[in-house]
């Protein structure tokens, strides 16, 4: 093999010459039959230092292949740590209502599992308040009731929206509210009628299937785009509809079309059917 073959005088005199001038990859493109392991092998043999550039990108890689090794190292040491310091069960009761649980894991080295179940032994949870009605409060909620989304507000009391539901079922028991008939967010998007879906959707700062389902309770709809009453749209067998004139009846009675090409290919093979009976 020519990784066993003796070196000429050729070879070293050519690797004494470019070794601590160049790069690895020239020296082995010029000593075609030594691999670069045999090349470092026999520069260190005769003792022949690197070139500054070479040497350079070998610490370079060195110190990441530290770097990645400490990593794992740290990753690891998390992993197999079972057991908990005084000191850990300190830090951890002094930081859980603080802290998330994926802070206090990096903080000590463990993993985010660990540290809840740790948390659940100590029996460390979060204090529960239980909001509590007053005239105060109920009038609020009264205010937002025909107004707002259940979501709006209980963000807005600073409550859950269990309980939540649990005041309006009692107010609702009490005669101070009545039920709404509608999502009240929907009567704001009346408003819209003959605008651009994209449009509105950019200016509520919603999503269209959100939007979608408001105009559903007010009797709107989509086509083309467009926000529409449902029953605005003129039949398309009372409008005089072609080929030739597609673009224009879509703009001018809100369909797609998509819609009108269907209705037009129904309307094509309907006389097609009607003719091959007759013949």
């Amino acid at each position: 093999m020519a990784g066993n073959k003796r070196w000429s005088q050729k070879e070293i005199d050519l690797l004494k010459t470019y070794y601590s001038i160049t790069s690895i990859e020239e020296i082995s493109e010029k000593l075609p039959n030594r691999s670069i392991d045999a090349i470092h092998k026999k520069a260190s043999d005769l003792k022949i230092a690197f070139s500054p550039d070479e040497e350079n990108l070998i610490f370079s890689k060195l110190e990441e292949i530290c770097k990645k090794v400490d990593r794992i190292e740290k990753f690891i040491y998390g992993l197999k740590k079972s057991y908990w310091t005084k000191e850990e069960d300190d830090y951890l009761t002094e930081n859980y209502q603080k802290k998330s649980i994926k802070e206090i894991a990096m903080s000590l080295s463990r993993t985010k599992a660990s540290v809840q179940n740790r948390k659940a032994l100590l029996n460390l949870t979060r204090p529960k308040t239980k909001p509590i009605r007053n005239p105060e409060f109920d009038l609020k909620l009264k205010e937002l009731y025909y107004k707002a989304t259940y979501k709006e507000i209980a963000k807005e009391l600073n409550i859950g929206q269990a309980s939540l539901s649990r005041f309006i079922r009692e107010l609702k028991d009490e005669g101070v509210i009545t039920k709404r008939k509608r999502n009240p967010v929907s009567e704001d998007v009346k408003k819209y009628k003959g605008k651009k879906i994209k449009d509105v959707v950019i200016e509520m700062d919603i999503s269209e299937r959100k939007l979608r389902s408001l105009l559903s309770y007010v009797e709107l709809n989509v086509v083309g785009g467009i926000i529409i009453d449902k029953e605005e749209r003129t039949p398309l067998n009372k409008i005089s509809v072609s080929l030739e004139n597609v673009d224009e009846v879509a703009q001018k009675y809100h369909y797609t079309k998509r819609e009108i090409l269907r209705y037009l290919k129904s309307k094509s093979d309907d006389t097609k059917r009607k003719n091959k009976k007759n013949s």
